[in-house]
């Protein structure tokens, strides 16, 4: 699978398990931005991995990917409503109450969302905010975040 070449970003980009397989190359503030899901061909189901990429007016961008807990119930849905309840949070980051801010009060909301869903879904989350010069990551369960330079 190659990654279709969308040029630049212009807004949000969501990836919600709803097509087997995707990979975009976009162009933003911070350089090129590759993302792809794939569905694990080897399990029954879909996807229950989510992800998103969310460029700011500012030029920083956010990655984020919630990665649904196989075998328990609800977990494309817990790991859908994760990422769009973050993106909806950081469009309301402003330069006045920060980043950091809008993403920490964004993954307290996500949890909130999931935990009102009722059936016991979960999800965990990996979040990195892309700056320039800097990468600050954050993480909710085992799902981290590597960073690699051009070099691999």
């Amino acid at each position: 699978m190659s990654a279709a070449d969308r040029g630049q970003l212009t807004g949000p980009r969501l990836y919600l398990g709803t097509q087997p397989a995707e990979a975009d190359l976009y162009q933003a503030g911070a350089g090129q931005v590759a993302a792809a899901s794939v569905a694990d061909r080897r399990k029954e189901g879909g996807n229950e991995d989510s992800g998103g990429i969310i460029p700011l007016p500012d030029g920083r961008l956010v990655l984020m990917v919630a990665d649904g807990v196989g075998g328990q119930p609800g977990g494309q849905a817990a790991s859908n409503l994760a990422v769009t309840v973050l993106r909806k949070a950081l469009q309301r980051a402003t330069a006045d109450n920060g980043l950091r801010s809008a993403i920490l009060d964004g993954i307290e909301a996500a949890n909130r969302a999931v935990l009102e869903l009722g059936t016991g879904a979960a999800t965990t989350l990996a979040l990195a905010e892309v700056g320039p010069g800097y990468v600050r990551s954050y993480h909710v369960g085992d799902s981290v975040v590597l960073m690699c330079g051009q070099r691999g």
